[in-house]
Formats: C-alpha cells, structure tokens, sequence
C-alpha cells in the first residue's frame, strides 16, 4: 500500500510540473504573438496595430519602423475586425532617419499622415487619383515661391525643388505623403512613397519597384502611412 501512495504521489507531481510547462509555453507564444523579430529589430503584430486610435480611422495602415537610413516597411489592411499583413519589404528613409523635419534636414516626417495620390511615368492600375510625370512637371520646394509643396508644370523652378522627370527609376511609381499639407513655409515638402535607387532618400519612403507597384495597385483612398523608429511608438496612435 506504501509503494502505491508513492507511486501516484509520483505521477501527480509529473502532472503538476508538466501543466505549469505547458502554462509557461503558451505564454511565451501569447508573447510572440505581440511582437516579433526580423533581422535583429522588433516589429508590430495585429494586436499591437488594432489597439492604435488610427486603427479605427482607416483599414489601411503602410507602417514604417526606422533604423537610421533603413527601414522595415509592412502594408497592413483591415478586414471586418482582423488586421493582417499584405505586403512587407526591407526599405530605406531619409539619410538622417526619421524624425522632427524641415526643409533641407534629410529627415522623413515622424508620424501619421494620409496618403492622398499617386504618380509616375507610368500608371500600373493604381485606386487613388494618378498624375503623369510629364517634362514640365517640378515638385515646388522653394520656401519663398507661393507655390510651395505643390506640383506645378513648368520650364524651371528655383532650388531645392525637384524636376519630377529627372529621376526615372525613383518616380516611376509615386504616392505622395500629406505631410505640411499647410504649406507653411521651411516646414519641409516633396515626401513621397516611391521606388529605391539602392540608397538613402532625402526623406521620402523606397521600396524596391515590385513591392511599390503591388502598392500603387492595393492602396484605397483613406490609408495612412505611419512613420516611427520603435514599435512602442504605436501607443501614441
């Protein structure tokens, strides 16, 4: 009878230790679920991207976690309730990262802002509003013309302000990023979605130009890209 109360003693206490492992697993995955890791850096999950204040203003969010001139960028699209990903792609951002900006700092606009229309030399069946890069079209970014971040078509405009045309592999696709929408002056202008040339930008967002067409033919009126360097920044969103 001894010999019998040890051994269920026994088997009991094997019961209770692999309960509190499989308690201990199941935590650690419910944690895995928050947060993930891709090449060193933690990105966002759709538990994290469905408890922002932005998550409920649009079902299309391009989020953007920095890293000094690099980025790792993800396309996450509501459906009913579920966030999922739909595209995610290593990319590059302003040579000074992401940050506060203004004219001249290399810096991406730190934030969320909608995306409003799309251009380029070529039009791959693109939701939003599309504009043709002809050899007049300039993006004005001289702090001291009226115009200032606005497209204009012309024969020259003062610098910085860019000649669309004269940067066929970035602007082959374009989304423009509704950044100083205000248009007040040295606040910074001229940041866009587009394709990578391989290097930093100025401050725009590049993809490599498959991921950037899938953009240009999934994104809807209404989406947002949000720009950070830490994923505990989504709390502010």
């Amino acid at each position: 009878m001894k010999k019998w109360y040890v051994l269920c003693s026994v088997i009991l206490l094997i019961s209770a230790l692999n309960l509190v492992s499989i308690k201990a697993n199941q935590n650690q995955v419910k944690k895995l679920n928050v947060h993930y890791q891709i090449s060193g850096s933690t990105y966002s999950s759709k538990t994290s991207i469905s408890k922002t204040k932005l998550s409920k203003q649009t079902k299309q969010i391009l989020l953007v976690v920095g890293k000094g001139s690099y980025a790792k960028i993800q396309l996450w699209q509501k459906k009913g309730i579920k966030w999922t990903v739909k595209m995610s792609t290593n990319g590059r951002v302003g040579k000074n990262g992401i940050g506060k900006t203004h004219e001249g700092s290399m810096k991406t606009p730190y934030g969320a802002y909608k995306l409003t229309s799309a251009f380029g030399t070529s039009n791959p069946g693109t939701k939003l509003p599309f504009r043709n890069i002809t050899p007049n079209s300039w993006w004005v970014e001289d702090s001291n013309d009226p115009n200032y971040n606005t497209w204009q078509e012309g024969s020259f405009f003062n610098k910085p302000s860019e000649h669309l045309i004269d940067y066929p592999v970035q602007y082959k696709y374009g989304i423009v990023i509704n950044y100083n929408s205000r248009r007040t002056p040295w606040k910074g202008s001229g940041f866009f979605v587009h394709v990578s040339n391989g290097g930093y930008t100025a401050g725009c967002v590049s993809l490599p130009i498959a991921k950037m067409e899938y953009l240009m033919r999934t994104i809807k009126s209404g989406a947002y890209i949000l720009n950070i360097t830490n994923v505990h920044q989504l709390m502010y969103f």
